[in-house]
């Protein structure tokens, strides 16, 4: 009896181990994508930083284009490529009248830029007024800069009273929903050191970002997903 019982737990952990397996296999990869994204850590939004970035930061040499959630570190150098105002690309399946830039870090919940743009059929983020912009100068440790694009409707152009508004209270007051487009950068302080941060890291954004087609009735993602969930709930049982 008590072989049959050890043979019985280990066929049913190695039945475990292939249907997850079979899960990895069988979902569709937005699915999968899902898994891989980092968490925008703000409990009024809902949402993540996306892969392929749909809003991309560019910064002048040598640190060019930016990768979602990328790590970077501050440079030695007399001035920083960080201090100046970078370029912003949004694509975006909708243009909106009117779009919010707000740029700002989770760690001291500072903006480090607030304002109005307008996004072309090129995917440039273009200001409206003359944008205040402060370099991310994390004071030690690595600081999360989150970009966010907003659809700002008919918003009036900004006095500064929001600059000392923690982001929530910021999204409450103005009425935005979700943002449009989004992206995230991980910069840290290498206390005077060479510049650390390789040259041109990510690739040029897809404009337009299409949206994704409907799974039409009887193709491979539609099928995928219900055999996947399937699958998911059978583990769940064997649990």
């Amino acid at each position: 009896m008590q072989t049959i019982f050890d043979c019985g737990y280990l066929c049913k952990q190695l039945l475990k181990r292939m249907i997850q397996l079979l899960i990895l296999v069988m979902l569709p990869p937005s699915t999968l994508s899902l898994i891989q994204q980092s968490m925008v850590n703000f409990p009024c939004l809902n949402v993540t930083v996306p892969y392929p970035c749909n809003l991309q930061v560019i910064y002048p040499y040598p640190i060019g284009r930016t990768t979602c959630d990328g790590q970077y570190r501050r440079g030695g150098y007399g001035s920083s490529a960080f201090d100046n105002h970078p370029t912003l690309k949004a694509a975006v399946t909708k243009q909106p009248l009117k779009a919010l830039v707000v740029i700002y870090d989770r760690e001291v919940e500072m903006y480090h830029a607030l304002y109005l743009a307008t996004v072309n059929k090129q995917c440039d983020v273009v200001p409206i007024e003359q944008s205040r912009y402060v370099p991310p100068t994390p004071p030690g440790g690595t600081h999360h800069y989150v970009f966010f694009l907003f659809d700002a409707g008919n918003l009036d152009l900004l006095d500064g009273s929001e600059d000392s508004l923690r982001m929530c209270v910021l999204v409450a007051r103005l009425g935005l929903r979700d943002p449009i487009a989004v992206t995230q950068l991980r910069i840290s302080n290498n206390d005077g050191q060479a510049d650390a941060v390789p040259r041109t890291t990510g690739k040029p954004l897809m404009c337009p970002l299409s949206p994704p087609p409907a799974p039409q009735p009887g193709s491979g993602n539609s099928c995928k997903t219900i055999v996947g969930l399937y699958i998911i709930f059978l583990l769940l049982c064997l649990t």
